[in-house]
């Protein structure tokens, strides 16, 4: 340093410490300390009075002592040096000149209470929760404050959203929290079908409908999930809906309504009302209008008459009374209805469903306003009602006791005892209904494989008949919706002693009002003894007691039928052709040989291959057409036979026989008049359930039997007075001949001619039962085998018609055989009562 220099510098200092501004030994920041040979600068201290150096918390740029007094020392930052202050995680460096200090974060608060400190180990940040301090956050009524290491925010609370959108704010001023409605939008609650979401201030709720209730049994739920709703039935209670005595509580899905029982009407004119306060029932004026709504035209038209007749004595009657009319009026319309012949069978069912239900609609109507609890009414014709009155939910057993019914049930489990008001329940036995609903089909018949008889066993084949054996009893509530299948009822029966000709069974059957027919579903027959019958059924309509009738067919009738039907037709078809070819049986005793084969040809083979299809009405009426047909063209030929031998033989002398336009206008028009006027006037009676032949029904059969019958008839004579005739002629031309040959001659042509004249259809006539079963064999026998009766007498017994076979069979001339064919053929008109007996054989 130049003398000057110092020489300055040394004077500067002087002058400070005289001034008292400067202390060697603790210089003041920015102060620079004199050494005798030269003034530090600011930030340094002298040392060794030689050389300046930068005091703490300062550093030169130039090395650690220097002599020059234009060198200057910098600060130290301590927070960012190559080793900085450790202040702590939650903590914050602040640097000063030449010095530095420790200050807690904002949201933080020193554990010593300091608020400066020059490191961690000395003290310690901990967080300043502003949502509970002395001077808590204000987030707002509907929000929440939320703690954050350091620091803090405000949401909304659940069920609340922001009025800024922002899901966080600082506090109240910048925001509003409002209610979120869960119920609307935009992903409403589902609380299920039949339950209400009902919203509140930042919540909801899922309560059931009205008319429902919980089926958890919680009256607030949050979400389908967890509970569902059920409908509240107000009919049945715990608190029952009060409709009134004479109206019905109906359900609905949440709701119900009240209606006026059947047979009253609303005083309101309501159809439907809420309870019994707001509206009364009553028993309106019955009128035909009332009754028969719902029928269709044609059945109002054909209870007309009845209606009409049973309401017609309504002002002033009593209850009693009224009844006592509508069971006259209701055996009135059934006589009519029987009586009518154009009510066919189908119709005639239908007619009497219509008509019971009817019935029993009047009868209820008329039971409700009785004031009497039980009532009993019987006409003079013997039809009997009974009707019975109780409160609801009566636990007793009603029994209705006529003098030939007993119907027993609970009343507990009929029909309408959870409605309000009484219970009605009615038994009507009828007198006349069963001959008219006879003849129905019967869905489930009895199958029986094997049945024993007199001792021997006998297969069953075939559907049963059926004869309606009691009274037709009808048994009804003044419910008319339901038949109550879960009810036991029990009938005892009386009826007359069944007959015991024919094998039968008895049962226990109801009648099907929708399908019109007797059913035994439901119903079994508990004991049965000469003419009481108890029955169990489980439902309300109308019942009775059938006997089902099953004609027994002995399985060897049957095979001997078949197999001797066969036979025939063979032996049928080689007489036809014998009859066309032969030349040695030419005349009109072969023609009517030749037609009487060929009609009876058809007949057989009608029957064989047609009799039982009755699976096709329209087939089987054609069938029993066929039959009818051809079976009285072989008769009206058998008769023919008869008019020809009676003209053989009694007019001897006159052999001449009848021309052939009146031979085809008796066999052949004859039956096709009949048939024809019997399909014109019943063409339903062609075909039955079990057989494609003849309804006894109308008593149609008859035009077949009659016919028959009178030519069995005509043929018995004619056969009886040519026997004795020929018996006669033959002794007379023959006296010599002994008796014995006589007899046998004259029993051969008897025998022909019986086959030939139908007179063994006569043997049917007495197959009366099962009692007579060797007539049926006997039957069976004679007429199966006709063809082959016939081939073997009139073919194979001639001895002209033997040597035709063998010409046939040798194709050969027999000239020995043909002469004599000839020589017999040429006498044949001059031998008198050998001729006849020939004829016969």
């Amino acid at each position: 340093m130049d003398p000057a220099r110092r020489l300055l510098t040394l004077g500067l200092c002087i002058a400070l410490r005289l001034c008292g501004i400067m202390d060697h030994s603790n210089s003041m920041l920015g102060a620079s300390e004199v050494c005798p040979d030269l003034i530090c600068p600011s930030n340094t201290t002298c040392v060794n009075s030689t050389h300046c150096a930068c005091v703490e918390g300062f550093q030169s740029r130039g090395g650690r002592f220097f002599t020059d007094t234009l060198e200057t020392c910098d600060d130290i930052d301590e927070c960012l040096g190559p080793n900085p202050v450790n202040c702590g995680p939650d903590a914050t460096c602040n640097n000063l000149p030449g010095s530095f200090y420790c200050t807690c974060a904002d949201g933080y608060k020193s554990s010593s209470g300091k608020a400066r400190f020059p490191n961690a180990t000395e003290n310690s940040c901990r967080d300043i929760d502003e949502c509970l301090g002395p001077n808590p956050v204000n987030c707002g009524p509907d929000a929440t404050c939320n703690n954050l290491p350091g620091s803090f925010n405000c949401t909304c609370a659940d069920g609340y959203e922001s009025s800024s959108g922002k899901a966080r704010f600082p506090n109240a001023s910048e925001n509003s929290c409002r209610d979120i409605d869960e119920c609307l939008g935009p992903n409403p609650v589902n609380c299920g079908p039949d339950a209400t979401c009902n919203n509140l201030p930042g919540s909801f709720y899922c309560t059931c409908a009205d008319g429902y209730k919980s089926s958890s049994g919680k009256a607030r739920f949050p979400n389908a999930s967890e509970n569902s709703c059920r409908d509240i039935d107000e009919c049945l209670g715990p608190n029952t809906v009060t409709c009134g005595p004479d109206a019905k509580c109906n359900n609905l899905p949440g709701s119900f309504y009240c209606t006026c029982a059947d047979g009253y009407e609303s005083s309101s004119g309501k159809a439907t009302f809420p309870n019994a306060s707001e509206n009364s029932c009553r028993a309106p004026a019955l009128n035909c209008t009332l009754l028969l709504e719902g029928l269709s035209p044609t059945d109002r038209l054909s209870l007309s008459p009845f209606c009409e007749s049973a309401l017609k004595k309504q002002d002033g009657a009593t209850g009693t009374e009224m009844l006592q009319n509508v069971l006259v009026a209701l055996e009135k319309q059934m006589n009519a209805t029987g009586l009518q012949s154009e009510n066919v069978e189908h119709g005639r069912h239908n007619f009497s469903t219509v008509l019971l239900t009817t019935v029993e609609k009047l009868l209820r109507m008329l039971g409700q306003t009785l004031a009497d609890r039980s009532v009993n009414v019987t006409s003079a014709r013997g039809t009997e009602l009974m009707l019975r009155k109780a409160g609801n939910r009566s636990s007793e057993v009603v029994q209705l006791l006529q003098s030939k019914t007993q119907v027993n049930l609970e009343w507990n489990k009929a029909p309408g005892q959870q409605k309000e008001g009484d219970t009605l329940v009615g038994l009507l036995v009828h007198v006349g209904l069963g001959s008219m609903l006879e003849g129905a089909t019967k869905m489930e018949a009895p199958e029986w494989d094997e049945i024993r008889l007199n001792g021997s066993r006998e297969r069953e084949r075939g559907q049963p008949s059926y004869r309606v054996l009691s009274p037709v009893v009808s048994v009804f509530v003044n419910d008319p919706g339901g038949q109550a299948h879960s009810l036991s009822i029990n009938i005892n029966f009386s009826h007359p002693v069944p007959e015991r000709k024919l094998f039968q069974r008895l049962l226990c059957a109801y009648w099907e009002p929708t399908k019109q027919h007797w059913s035994t579903k439901g119903c079994v027959l508990l004991e049965s003894s000469g003419s009481r019958t108890h029955c169990q059924c489980n439902h309300l309509t109308s019942f009775a007691v059938l006997m089902a009738f099953y004609d027994l067919e002995d399985w060897r009738l049957d095979i001997i039928t078949k197999v001797g039907l066969v036979i025939s037709l063979l032996c049928l078809l080689l007489s036809i052709l014998t009859f066309l070819f032969s030349r040695a049986l030419q005349g009109p005793r072969t023609t009517i040989h030749l037609h009487l084969c060929l009609a009876l040809f058809v007949a057989y083979a009608v029957f064989l291959t047609g009799m039982s299809r009755t699976d096709n009405e329209v087939a089987c009426a054609v069938v029993a057409g066929l039959l009818h047909y051809f079976l009285l063209t072989a008769f009206c030929w058998m008769c023919l036979e008869g008019l020809e031998l009676y003209l053989l033989v009694v007019r001897v002398f006159k052999p001449q026989g009848l021309k052939r336009r009146y031979m085809f206008l008796l066999g052949y028009g004859v039956p096709a008049v009949i048939v024809g006027i019997s399909a014109a006037s019943y063409s339903e009676g062609y075909g039955t359930m079990r057989y494609c032949w003849l309804s006894l029904k109308k008593e149609f059969i008859w035009s077949f039997l009659a016919p028959v019958c009178i030519i069995i008839a005509v043929n018995a004579v004619i056969f009886v007075v040519t026997v004795w005739k020929l018996a006669q002629k033959f002794t007379d031309i023959s006296p010599d001949i002994s008796k014995l040959k006589k007899f046998r001659v004259l029993t051969l042509t008897a025998i022909a001619q019986l086959c030939i004249l139908g007179i063994t259809w006569m043997v049917g006539m007495f197959q009366f039962s099962q009692h007579t079963l060797v007539f049926s064999y006997v039957f069976t026998i004679l007429n199966s085998f006709q063809g082959l009766f016939i081939f073997l007498l009139h073919c194979l017994l001639k001895q002209q018609v033997r040597d035709e076979y063998r010409r046939w069979l040798c194709c050969g001339r027999l000239k020995e055989r043909t002469k004599y064919s000839e020589f017999s053929s040429s006498m044949s008109t001059t031998r008198g009562p050998q001729q006849s007996l020939e004829s016969g054989l």
